[in-house]
């Protein structure tokens, strides 16, 4: 067996799967990061380290050491979850030593054609509410939400169970697609698919009604614009972005984001995490033991 090759199929399959499924669904992501991992086991790649090593083990040397100064404690065993985070990191970022060329670029096309699938889904969502998920009877009861300021519509979810996470989500996806075409390395056929992809996946996410994912959304796009230097990019991205603010409840949305009256829910949660801040100066109060001490606050 040539074990080089096959590693480098593995990985190319396991990061292939990994890009499809990362707007789609985590267990189809944590599958192909997997048969990635297999690959990077077959046949490790020398040296075994990555930009991000120091970087994740002193984040995790933070995480411990603010534990162990907090009046707290340690939290239990079941908050222990970074590794899953830094793991993930380390087996793609093996995996694209050890494969064939012009894997990047085959791995944008596959994050656009699972986050086109995705917002296909999520547009159809916000005018039926239907949860494919649930009928395809992979979750027992359906996920719905009504749309913020839309009667009669239902906010966009993709394939998840909450509006956030899909735009979230979709926001990051969105970010490397529009940075890809600014950089112009993609094939004719590959830039066709990735622009379909990101102005469904911007519709998408404006049928989220997420804040939090038009903010970065509009910061992402400077950046980009900033940095290719395309105008007509920038025109092209000024007139999806006017077609989008068309509608009543993105205007309204975006109108009350910076209000105090419309996240009486976020002001409430600050102000008792600024109270706790100020309880605890130096020690603070530890890495993942927020559950524990904001109870008394609430």
């Amino acid at each position: 067996m040539d074990r080089p090759k096959t590693a480098a199929a593995l990985a190319l399959a396991g990061l292939a799967g990994h890009a499809f499924f990362l707007p789609i669904s985590i267990a189809g992501m944590q599958l192909a990061l997997a048969v990635a991992a297999a690959g990077v086991l077959l046949s490790p790649p020398r040296p075994l380290r990555t930009p991000l090593d120091l970087p994740a083990l002193a984040f995790i040397a933070v995480a411990v050491l603010s534990d162990a100064l907090s009046p707290y404690g340690t939290p239990g065993l079941a908050a222990a979850t970074l590794w899953r985070s830094v793991l993930g990191f380390m087996i793609v970022g093996h995996a694209l030593r050890i494969a064939p060329d012009r894997t990047p670029q085959r791995l944008v096309v596959c994050l656009a054609a699972g986050l086109l699938g995705a917002a296909l889904v999520g547009l159809l969502q916000y005018r039926t509410g239907v949860d494919l998920v649930h009928l395809l009877r992979l979750r027992a009861q359906p996920a719905l939400v009504e749309a913020p300021g839309v009667e009669g519509r239902f906010g966009a979810m993709g394939f998840f169970t909450s509006r956030l996470t899909f735009g979230h989500n979709a926001t990051l996806v969105l970010a490397l697609l529009g940075g890809t075409l600014a950089a112009d390395v993609l094939s004719r056929p590959g830039r066709v698919l990735v622009a379909a992809s990101s102005i469904a996946g911007l519709a998408a996410v404006a049928v989220t009604f997420d804040r939090g994912a038009y903010l970065a959304l509009g910061v992402a796009a400077a950046v980009i614009i900033l940095r290719s230097g395309r105008r007509p990019l920038a025109l092209a991205l000024a007139a999806i972005v006017g077609l989008l603010v068309l509608h009543p409840a993105v205007r309204g949305r975006l109108g009350s984001a910076f209000s105090a009256g419309a996240n009486a829910d976020r002001v409430f949660i600050w102000s008792r995490s600024l109270e706790i801040i100020g309880d605890h100066p130096l020690r603070g109060v530890g890495f993942a033991n927020y559950p524990l001490v904001c109870g008394t606050y609430y």
